[in-house]
C-alpha cells in the first residue's frame, strides 16, 4: 500500500570564504531532516513500514512508528545530514552519498525515500572562530531587532535566535550547545559557528498549500532550495564587516562620496545602534530613510550592528555571512 500523504577555526572560515564558484552554489549545509509516511497497519502490504524500525538503520539514521487517530499509523525517518555524509560542509556528491545510503537501508523492506514525505529541514553554514571573537560576534548581533523576518527574538544564552511557528533562524557555538546538553563534543565542533535556518512542517506545507511544492526529497534537499533559505535570511545576517564604532567612522570619514551630513547621520545612526538597537534606528527615522542608510552602510561593507570598545580586545570581525550574499547570493 502506498502512503497516505499529509494534508495539502579562522583560517578554515578564511579559506572557506574563497570556495566560490559562477556557477552557483557548490556546497550545501543541512543539519537535520525529517520524513513521514501515513499508513493503515491493517492493511496486509503496510508490513514494510512495520518492519523498517527493526532494520539496523546506518549511523545518523532512526526509525520509528508512532501512532495518529484510529488504527492509522505514522512511520517517521530522521537523518542527521552531517553524521550520514562524513563532511562538515555536505557537497553535491555527499547529497548522492546519503540518497544512497538511505535508500540502500529502506529497500531491506522494499521502501525508498520516496515513499516519505518531508516534515521539516534545517539548512546551516559551518565556520571556525576563536572563542572569543564569536562571544563578540553574538554580543554584537544583540543589536538586532526583537522581529525581523515575521520571527520573534528570543533570549538564549550565547546565541542569536529569531523564531516563529513555522521557522527559526538562529547563530550559535556548536561545542557550548553540546555541552550544554551534557554531550560529547567531537574535535571537528570545537570552535564551530553554525548559522541555521530551520523550516518545520507548517512551513513546509505552506509552500504546498500556495504554491504547489511537493514535500519530497527532490524539491527540498538541494543546493538551490538551501541557497534560498540561507540568503533570504539576510534581515538577521546582515551584510558588512563588524567594526567597533571608531574604526567604522573612519570609514565612513573617509568616503569621499558621501556629504559632510550624510557622514554625520550615517555615525550618529551606528551609536543609536549600539546603544540601543536597530529597533531604535526604526523609530528615530523613517523606512525609506533607515532603507537608505543600511544601503550606504552596505556599500561601504560596514555592518551596521559595531562592536562595543573592550570587548575582550576585539575590534574587527570579517563578516562570516558575506560569501551567502556575495553576487546576490548566487555564489559560494
Amino acid at each position: 500500500m502506498p502512503p497516505i500523504h499529509g494534508a495539502g577555526k579562522y583560517q578554515v572560515f578564511q579559506e572557506t570564504l574563497s570556495n566560490f564558484s559562477e556557477r552557483g552554489f557548490t556546497r550545501v549545509y543541512m543539519d537535520t531532516i525529517s520524513t513521514f509516511a501515513v499508513y493503515d497497519p491493517t492493511d496486509g502490504n503496510a508490513t514494510q513500514y512495520e518492519l523498517l524500525p527493526s532494520v539496523p538503520a546506518p549511523f545518523g539514521c532512526k526509525a520509528w512508528l508512532h501512532p495518529l487517530s484510529g488504527p492509522v499509523m505514522c512511520c517517521c525517518v530522521k537523518l542527521q545530514v552531517h553524521n550520514v555524509t562524513g563532511e562538515l560542509n555536505t557537497t553535491q556528491s555527499g547529497i548522492n552519498h546519503m540518497r544512497a545510503t538511505v535508500d540502500n537501508w529502506l529497500a531491506q523492506v522494499g521502501l525508498t525515500i520516496d515513499d516519505f514525505q518531508l516534515s521539516r529541514i534545517d539548512y546551516d553554514y559551518n565556520f571556525y572562530l576563536p572563542a572569543q571573537v564569536s562571544e563578540v560576534l553574538v554580543e554584537t548581533m544583540q543589536q538586532l531587532p526583537q522581529r525581523a523576518m515575521s520571527m520573534s527574538k528570543a533570549d538564549f544564552p550565547h546565541s542569536v535566535y529569531f523564531l516563529c511557528k513555522s521557522r527559526h533562524a538562529q547563530l550559535y557555538r556548536k561545542d557550548k550547545e553540546r555541552r550544554e546538553k551534557g554531550a560529547k563534543v567531537s574535535p571537528s565542533q570545537e570552535g564551530l559557528v553554525r548559522q541555521e535556518v530551520q523550516c518545520h512542517a507548517s512551513h513546509v506545507k505552506y509552500w504546498f498549500k500556495h504554491y504547489g511544492l511537493t514535500r519530497t526529497w527532490g524539491n527540498w534537499v538541494t543546493l538551490e532550495r538551501e541557497a534560498h533559505y540561507l540568503t533570504h535570511a539576510k534581515p538577521i545576517f546582515p551584510a558588512g564587516d563588524f567594526y567597533t564604532l571608531d574604526k567604522a567612522s573612519t570609514i565612513i570619514q573617509a568616503d569621499p562620496t558621501l556629504k559632510q551630513l550624510e557622514k554625520k547621520k550615517l555615525i550618529d545612526s551606528l551609536l543609536l545602534v549600539q546603544n540601543s538597537g536597530i529597533d531604535a534606528l526604526r523609530a528615530a527615522h523613517a523606512t525609506n530613510t533607515v532603507k537608505k542608510y543600511l544601503g550606504q552602510l552596505e556599500a561601504l561593507n560596514v555592518n551596521p550592528m559595531t562592536i562595543k570598545e573592550n570587548l575582550w580586545g576585539v575590534d574587527f570581525i570579517a563578516n562570516p555571512f558575506y560569501h551567502l550574499q556575495a553576487k546576490g547570493g548566487v555564489a559560494v
